[in-house]
């Protein structure tokens, strides 16, 4: 049936509101730091109040960082702040709503770097592990109240995270790569047959070549 209104955040609000653009008159886009968990609650609290009940909150920022025991304190504690507690933010600000409401569903993206490692990325390994554990702690402890939760664990996917200047940005056979829109084909799937709760392995890509 499709949303009746969409927000979209941003870091850079001039992004968020071109992805507002891209999807109609319904979307309106915001800046927005998501390791600012007052500007998370003020975000809802704005969108309840104007637009009306949060049914679906997807928490989808993210960023890359090489390093490890190398990099200072503070760094993985930026990492934890933007994958980790940005999802514990949401879910703060919108469960309590969506209980009144008898539902509601969160979608979180992780890594599938949450589920085996990153090699040259201590904290964001670290950080999508902990991401993949709040997202199955929030659906064991919601999920008989009408709360659905699922957590995406993508590999590469094409976005401005793997682009120049993200510090990650090393030549990568393009077959590896996934497109933004093959995971949303394939979360709207998932979702059609009702097993979006579950996990799923996409589909094996055979890439020619030797690499390290």
């Amino acid at each position: 049936r499709g949303a009746r209104a969409v927000v979209c955040t941003d870091l850079n609000e001039a992004s968020a509101r071109e992805t507002a653009a891209s999807i109609g008159e319904q979307a309106s886009g915001v800046g927005l730091d998501v390791a600012d968990e007052a500007a998370i609650e003020a975000l809802v609290a704005q969108t309840e109040s104007e637009i009306g009940p949060i049914d679906l909150f997807v928490s989808n920022a993210g960023y890359g960082q090489r390093g490890g025991l190398d990099l200072p304190t503070e760094d993985w504690k930026r990492m934890m702040d933007v994958h980790v507690w940005s999802h514990l933010a949401a879910a703060r600000a919108v469960v309590p709503g969506m209980l009144e409401r008898g539902g509601g569903y969160l979608l979180n993206t992780a890594s599938a770097a949450g589920l085996l490692t990153q090699i040259d990325s201590g904290p964001y390994a670290v950080s999508k592990h902990a991401a993949v554990a709040l997202a199955e702690w929030l659906a064991i402890n919601y999920g008989d109240q009408g709360i659905g939760v699922s957590v995406l664990c993508p590999q590469a996917v094409r976005t401005n995270i793997l682009g120049p200047g993200t510090d990650i940005d090393r030549p990568i056979p393009a077959a590896l790569y996934l497109a933004v829109a093959q995971v949303l084909a394939y979360v709207f799937e998932l979702r059609k047959r009702g097993t979006l709760r579950r996990p799923v392995r996409l589909p094996d890509v055979p890439v020619p070549g030797d690499f390290p």
